[in-house]
């Protein structure tokens, strides 16, 4: 992927998955246009290495087995700054 040179070297990332949104109470409730502003939300997103978003897979960026530690740390912290549901 990163030498294919059709292809973005950096992709959006969503910080939460829509896959994981979609168990927050009440967003299945929500008109879709709403949805769509909430899963797009600027403080949901992040820019990311094609290749680390594909690893990740809408899961954590845990799951990245060979990302940086200190970047991993980051990612840990974003997540936590998120209320539970």
């Amino acid at each position: 992927m990163a030498n294919d040179p059709s292809r973005p070297a950096v992709v959006v990332d969503h910080i939460v998955p829509i896959a994981q949104l979609m168990y927050v109470p009440g967003f299945l409730q929500l008109p879709a246009e709403y949805m769509y502003v909430v899963a797009n939300s600027p403080r949901n997103l992040q820019w990311m290495s094609a290749y680390a978003n594909g690893m990740k897979n809408s899961n954590s960026a845990a799951r990245i087995g060979d990302a940086d530690p200190g970047w991993l740390q980051q990612q840990l912290q974003l997540l936590a700054t998120i209320p539970p549901s």
